[in-house]
């Protein structure tokens, strides 16, 4: 792995996550040499063509560049969302999303149809429902996405979730065309507390590819 020389890293929490669950996997960047910043934003008030205007002012605030980004579960595709309605505004960086769910999420379709559920899980989740991400435009960076494979999470409530799967999002729906695929034998949570995938999330960062 290249020295990163402090490349700044923007990490991404996912749904209902605050800026303090991608602390750990900050940390153990920050241990290989990265510049670590956790992003805090509003998982459920805001569409994701909204939460990416906010996010692009922030990225424009800080100044940093090369600007590597990094985004668990809901948080990936708000990286998506950046790169998409903000084409071309972005420093370039490397991209790793993790158990984020490109190819839609079945998870999420049951969950908003589900009365309890649905005052709970927010717009951004709504538009994933319907499909919304299937209309942005694949990143023009190189970009690596790690799925897990341990199905313990939300998605045990709605029977039927496709193997293999981290509890939440399939495999499948976690891969995006034109992108680096690893898995890794952990759930959905745990995405964010594995060395293994830290390493591998710096490793990508470094060199553009995952390390054996």
């Amino acid at each position: 792995m290249s020295p990163p020389e402090r490349e700044t890293v923007l990490l991404l929490p996912g749904l209902w996550n605050p800026s303090w669950t991608v602390r750990l996997l900050a940390r153990r960047l920050a241990s290989r040499g990265f510049r670590p910043m956790c992003y805090r934003w509003d998982t459920t008030g805001a569409t994701f063509e909204e939460s990416a205007r906010t996010l692009h002012g922030f990225v424009s605030r800080i100044g940093a560049e090369p600007l590597h980004l990094v985004g668990h579960s809901l948080g990936g595709l708000l990286v998506r969302a950046l790169l998409h309605y903000h084409h071309g505004e972005v420093p370039a960086g490397r991209v790793v999303t993790l158990g984020s769910p490109h190819g839609g999420c079945r998870t999420a379709r049951r969950a908003v149809s589900y009365g309890p559920l649905r005052r709970l899980t927010g717009r951004a989740v709504d538009e994933l429902a319907s499909g919304v991400p299937s209309e942005w435009r694949l990143p023009e960076r190189e970009v690596g996405t790690v799925s897990g494979t341990i199905g313990l999470g939300l998605g045990r409530v709605f029977p039927g979730l496709e193997q293999p799967n981290d509890g939440v999002v399939t495999e499948e729906e976690s891969r995006l065309p034109g992108a680096a695929s690893r898995s890794v034998r952990v759930c959905h949570t745990q995405l964010l507390a594995s060395s293994r995938v830290a390493r591998l999330v710096a490793g990508f960062l470094a060199d553009g590819a995952f390390p054996q």
